[in-house]
């Protein structure tokens, strides 16, 4: 048995957690000019990079590069719900229901049929299970083959510059 009641355990842990928010606080506040004064040189390198034509610097210090941030989220879950389902839905039917599918020569009696059963699927999924997320690996892939991104999709890609120190036994080639 430990001498300490569950209150003294939970105040102490309380305690602790209060300890960790000031120190990261604090860091936070020293870090600030530092953070602004690494966002200034960035600022510089890519003005230099876009004024002299190059995308990379090497230097015996490390080399700076220009380098694509990609970035995306869903904007509207329902449309990205929406165009998920229908994709997968218009490849099942295919498969099952083809020939009744082919049994409609009027292209608006096709898209009812379609309407249908993804109007069942998106009213008796259990769709509160999902995350409202995509996979920005997977965007990135749809855009390459599609030139957009997804319906509902916000895809933000940015040019930025990047500083890596050198690597040990690496000889990089100095531009200035």
């Amino acid at each position: 048995m430990s001498n300490f009641t569950i209150e003294q355990v939970i105040e102490k842990y309380l305690e602790l957690r209060e300890q960790i928010e000031l120190i990261n606080a604090e860091t936070k506040k020293k870090l600030e000019p530092i953070n602004k004064a690494m966002e200034g040189i960035e600022s510089y390198l890519m003005a230099t990079a876009n004024s002299t034509g190059q995308t990379q610097f090497g230097t015996s210090a490390g080399t700076a590069f220009i380098t694509t941030s990609n970035q995306c989220g869903v904007a509207d879950f329902e449309a990205t719900k929406r165009f998920l389902i229908e994709e997968a839905i218009n490849a099942v039917l295919e498969d099952i229901a083809g020939e009744q599918i082919a049994e409609y020569t009027d292209e608006e009696d096709k898209a009812a049929f379609r309407k249908q059963y993804l109007d069942m699927a998106m009213e008796k999924c259990n769709w509160h299970l999902l995350n409202k997320a995509v996979n920005k690996t997977a965007v990135g892939e749809y855009i390459d083959q599609h030139q957009s991104p997804p319906p509902g999709v916000k895809w933000t890609a940015m040019k930025v510059i990047q500083v890596r120190k050198k690597s040990a036994g690496k000889n990089i080639k100095e531009e200035a």
